[in-house]
Order: C-alpha cells, then structure tokens, then sequence
C-alpha cells in the first residue's frame, strides 16, 4: 500500500506540484509573519538598550498609569539645577513634537503610519544614539537635521532650505545635516524625524521654558543610588526620575504592542492563504477520487479494505503536507527579507534584523502545514474509502 501510495503521487506530478504549492504558500507567510515580528523586536530591544545605554538616570512628569507619554513637561530651569549636583557627569535635555515636513511641492511629507516628529538634539557627543551621516549638527536658528531616510525621498541637498511646519505655522530652514543610528539604521520605524538644536526646538514647538525629558550620566566611581536620592530631592511635585533600564524596558514594551498588532496584520492575510489552500486541496483530492474511482473499487475488489484505502489517500497528503512544509518554512526567512525590503522602499526605515527563528515558530509551522491539509482530505479520504468493490466494474 505504500509503494502504491508513492507510485499514486508520482503519477500526478502536475497536480500534486500545484497542491504543495499551495501550502507552501500559507505555511511561507505564517512562519514569515513570525520570523519577521520575532527579529523586528529583538532588534528594537536591541536598539532601545543602545540608545539608551548612556542614560543613568531620567527626569520626566509623574506618569500616571503606567503610561509613559501620560507625563507633563518638566521646566528648562531644572537642567541647571541637576547638573550642579555631586555625581551627575552630564546632563541632557531633550524635546519631542510634532513637526511636519513639506516636499517642495509645499505638500505634506507622507509616513507610512510613523509619526512626524520635530525633537531637540545636542549632537553626537550627547547621551543619545543619533549619529550624523551627512552634514554637520544644527547649533542655531534657522536650521535642522533630518533623518537619512526622510533625506533620500525628498529631492533636496545638505545646504538647502527646507520648509517645516511647527506649532507656530510653516517655517524656513537651512538642511545641514542628515541624521542615523549607531546601529547602522537610516530611518525611525516609519516616522520622519525634524532635529534642531535644544533652544531653537523650544521655539518651533512652542515650548519655551520646558523640556519633555532630562536625561543624566552617572560620573565614574559616583555611587548611583546616593546620586538618585539626591535627584529626588531637587524635584519639583510632579516630576519622577526613573533609571535608564526602565526607560529601555518601557520602550521596548511600546515597541513589543506595536509588533504584535503588526503581527496579527500579517498572520490574517496569511490565513486568507491557508483558507484558500484547504480548499484547493479538499477540490484537488475530491478530483483525484473521482478520477481513480475504478483503480480504488479494484484495490477493494482484491482485497484492501476500507481502512487502508482512507489511510493511503491520508499518506498521500501528508507526504505532500512535509514537503510543502519544509518549503514553506524556509520560504519563510525569504518571505521576511522580502516584507522588510518592501516596507523599506516605501520609507519605514526598519534596520536590518538578525534572523530569529523561535521554536514556536518551527511548531506552529508543522501544525498549519499538517493540520490544514490533514483537515482539508478528510472528506475525501472518507469517500474514497466507501468506495465499493462493485463499482471496478461500470
């Protein structure tokens, strides 16, 4: 019966060919789905550590709920106050807004789904991990910096004037500069990112007086918790100051709900493709009875019983069901690159991820591609096994 159940598939190599396919295809985007997600937040745990693996200590408004963006500004004048005490290496004020960036067409630059963000930047010597790629920092009024990857899709150079809407209305700067990563990316996940320097940024958006966050650096042999308490009691109500881990962990946690939502995106279109694979493969093996009807009535006229006839026509699409699993989970890693080269092209600015191959992923791949098909020849495995001996005869 096995023999017979290889010689079957070989017999039907186009239609076969076609049926794996189809599996390969959903097994491709499932495991896809979670190789990209998998990698995608590894990176961004990664990532979040590096740039904040300069931050000791930050100032922030108390955060009610646990919700990190739920904080009022602290005032300016705290920066001053913060440096002057024993321990505290370096302090870092930084700013975040809204500012949106016109193409020279004066049309809004689109995001795909990232926000548009105008932030205060002190340059490369600060405790961030923004670095320049092109250019020189902004260290007046009248200029900015711009991400890489916002750079390359407007047809502007380092030198020319740019127009940005702030919270004041559309305003005019110099571009001197372009703006990455250490870790080598160009883009920020999506958003286009406006830097001025931290005085001209209160300016733009309409912040004077306030920063958003204040980050510090713990002086070498200072003793960290002698240097919170002392933090702690220069705050004014309302403030908080939280360690540079909890300000990685936060953001990682923001970053892990985004990738989940982008996840369950993915894994929907890839149930579209497994819905669509059951069906093609409940028709292909409903089609292949029908046409062996005759060869399956004469294997019970000679003896097989229904039994070995169902479990023949299951070997068949098990058989199927490992290859095309194999494939597809292989296809998987090319599925990943793909989605990331495409979200890329169209200015998401992912960086380029290590490859994470989770064995949940391996599991939940073996269960779609065996489970889909197994649940997709049934029916026909069934009937394939009531067939009659007398019916080798019409």
């Amino acid at each position: 019966m096995f023999k017979l159940t290889l010689r079957s598939l070989l017999a039907r190599k186009a239609r076969i060919v076609l049926t794996a396919f189809s599996v390969m295809v959903g097994v491709a985007f499932v495991s896809g789905a979670f190789i990209l997600t998998d990698s995608f937040e590894k990176s961004f745990d990664g990532l979040f550590k590096e740039l904040n693996a300069g931050v000791d200590f930050r100032v922030r408004g108390a955060v009610e709920f646990g919700d990190a963006a739920s904080g009022d500004p602290v005032p300016a004048a705290l920066a001053d106050t913060l440096a002057a005490i024993p321990g505290v290496a370096a302090v870092e004020p930084n700013l975040q807004g809204t500012a949106v960036i016109l193409t020279s067409d004066g049309e809004p630059l689109k995001t795909t789904g990232g926000p548009t963000l105008g932030v205060s930047w002190t340059g490369e010597g600060g405790l961030g991990g923004t670095v320049l790629r092109q250019g020189v920092a902004p260290s007046g009024a009248g200029e900015v910096a711009i991400d890489q990857a916002t750079f390359e899709r407007l047809d502007i150079a380092v030198g020319d004037p740019l127009q940005i809407v702030g919270a004041k209305g559309i305003e005019t700067f110099t571009l001197v500069g372009t703006v990455g990563l250490k870790s080598g990316g160009d883009g920020f996940f999506g958003a286009t990112l406006a830097a001025f320097d931290p005085v001209t940024a209160q300016s733009v958006l309409d912040s004077e007086g306030l920063y958003t966050t204040i980050d510090m650096a713990v002086a070498d042999g200072a003793d960290s918790g002698e240097v919170k308490s002392a933090i702690e009691a220069a705050l004014p109500d309302g403030t908080e100051v939280i360690t540079g881990r909890q300000v990685a962990e936060e953001t990682s946690q923001s970053i892990s709900e985004i990738v989940s939502i982008f996840r369950w995106v993915l894994l929907g279109f890839a149930m579209v493709a497994l819905f669509v694979s059951a069906f093609l493969i409940n028709n292909t093996f409903q089609i292949i009875i029908s046409q062996r009807l005759r060869e399956l009535a004469l294997l019970r006229a000679v003896g097989a019983n229904g039994g070995q006839v169902r479990r023949m026509v299951i070997t068949e699409s098990m058989i199927i069901a490992g290859v095309a699993t194999v494939l597809g989970f292989f296809g998987g890693i090319v599925v990943s690159k793909l989605l990331t080269a495409i979200f890329n092209a169209g200015g998401a600015g992912f960086p380029d991820a290590a490859t994470v191959i989770a064995p949940r992923t391996l599991v939940v791949a073996l269960l779609v591609g065996f489970g889909v098909t197994l649940l997709a020849t049934i029916v026909p495995a069934m009937r394939a096994s009531r067939i009659p001996p007398v019916a080798a005869m019409r």
